[in-house]
């Protein structure tokens, strides 16, 4: 916890008479003698503010914008107000990226799990049976999310992705689907497609988005050299 006595005082001078010498959670005014406070100041890394010791909570946590801003997973104090909506939104699919962040690009594990979701959401937007989304809910449960298109995760999913422990769930998971639509599922079944640019009469699958480009539009698959998008991030 950050504590601020009278000896370091000074250099945050600034910042709370932004705060009206007051803790920011519970609006008490801070002791002060000539200006310099007389008792503990407590920093609240969520809110980035100054709290007293009444609000400031015992444990420190990680800060989601840390994570966003720099992959930074270390735990910093918070006050007793930011630990409750930590812990509420903790494991709530809330956090969504866009296809230009650096960070997808930047973080290894993110970026894998990026590719991942993308054969996820590929293979179940094909799939026909009746079944599709209960198979979803029996094997993710409350990650059911994961099958969306859109590169949404909470807060929990960024802590698991980051400890590599969330790789081995996505992944059983891609594996299921590719058997489900393999043969496992008779109406879902796919046995491949011939790409639609070349004369290669080899059978290509849309869910190796490493060298297959699948349009949506039309329907059909491609080798992603034979249309000019090799090494592109979609």
């Amino acid at each position: 916890i950050y504590t601020l006595s009278l000896h370091d005082a000074l250099p945050i001078f600034d910042s709370l008479k932004e705060q009206n010498y007051q803790c920011y959670i519970c609006l008490k005014k801070f002791s002060l003698i000539f200006g310099i406070p007389t008792e503990e100041i407590f920093w609240c890394s969520y809110y980035m503010r100054f709290v007293c010791k009444n609000c400031i909570d015992d444990e420190f946590s990680i800060i989601p914008h840390f994570i966003l801003d720099k992959w930074c997973f270390k735990k910093f104090s918070i006050s007793k107000k930011a630990k409750i909506t930590l812990l509420k939104w903790y494991d709530k699919p809330v956090i969504i990226f866009k296809k230009k962040d650096i960070l997808l690009k930047k973080i290894p594990q993110l970026y894998k799990i990026i590719e991942i979701k993308k054969i996820i959401n590929n293979i179940f937007d094909i799939m026909k049976c009746e079944d599709k989304f209960k198979f979803l809910k029996d094997n993710l449960g409350e990650y059911e999310y994961i099958a969306l298109k859109e590169y949404i995760f909470s807060v929990r999913d960024l802590v698991e992705i980051n400890n590599k422990t969330f790789y081995k769930k996505i992944n059983q998971f891609k594996k299921k689907l590719i058997s489900h639509i393999s043969g496992d599922c008779p109406i879902c079944k796919f046995e491949g497609e011939i790409c639609s640019k070349c004369c290669n009469d080899k059978k290509i699958f849309f869910y190796d988005i490493e060298n297959v480009f699948y349009c949506k539009i039309c329907r059909k698959s491609y080798h992603k050299k034979c249309i000019g998008l090799v090494g592109h991030f979609h």
